[in-house]
């Protein structure tokens, strides 16, 4: 978890994160991301909206990153 103040770096950290695994060979289909800024995502914050919303991506049994902005 990263957590701060608005405007302090954490979504440049997480980009970093995800190039860091993509780099080690992490295929993308095992990252999710989702931006809860976007207006269009607001409904996740809700727990069973945001299952519902991450379960088709998650289609093999294999770790999964997931990275909430």
């Amino acid at each position: 978890m990263v957590a701060g103040v608005r405007w302090c770096g954490k979504s440049p950290l997480l980009e970093h994160f995800g190039r860091r695994l993509l780099k080690s060979r992490v295929n993308p289909d095992q990252i999710i991301k989702i931006n809860l800024g976007d207006p269009e995502n607001l409904n996740l914050s809700d727990n069973g909206e945001s299952y519902r919303y991450i379960l088709p991506y998650v289609v093999t049994p294999c770790k999964y990153y997931l990275f909430l902005d």
